[in-house]
């Protein structure tokens, strides 16, 4: 589970609480450098912007999803390295996982909370099927890589054969 560490920023004389955590960017070279997400839904990843032009900068490529063997990525305040094997997450949890900090920032709940909150729902009532779609349905909105920190995989059958699914 990536670390959102805490920062903020001031706008119009308020702080607005926000976190960010490493990335890399492909702008004509590879750079290792910072995403910052804020409860107002603002993105800055050399530049400050809305989700979606976050969105679009994952979809185009600039905000890196992968990175070739032997590329160099450099950092100012590092230097710069060459890449052996890089494993990023692919754009579409990336974006999901920003969408769900985005949530956290601004006290709203994440889809773990939110499924969390569907599988107590299942377990004071494990034979309603409305609940176990639900449940099914928030688990699979939680971004895979966060699933396992859910709390363990839910025991109730949710789906026809098996715990989930």
């Amino acid at each position: 589970m990536a670390r959102w560490r805490s920062t903020y920023r001031m706008s119009e004389g308020k702080r607005i609480e926000g976190s960010w955590r490493p990335i890399i960017i492909h702008n004509m070279n590879w750079y290792l450098t910072d995403l910052f997400v804020y409860a107002d839904g603002l993105v800055d990843c050399w530049g400050l912007g809305s989700l979606a032009d976050f969105e679009g900068k994952v979809a185009s490529g600039w905000v890196a999803t992968s990175v070739p063997d032997g590329a160099r990525v450099s950092n100012i305040d590092l230097g710069s390295f060459e890449v052996r094997r890089v494993d990023l997450l692919p754009g579409e949890l990336l974006v999901a996982a920003v969408r769900d900090e985005v949530e956290r920032l601004a006290s709203r709940p994440t889809t773990s909370v939110r499924c969390r909150a569907a599988y107590r729902a299942v377990l004071e009532n494990p034979r309603d099927e409305k609940l176990r779609t639900e449940l099914r349905e928030a688990y699979f909105a939680v971004p895979e890589h966060l699933r396992v920190f859910l709390g363990g995989q839910p025991r109730a059958r949710v789906g026809g054969a098996g715990a989930v699914g």
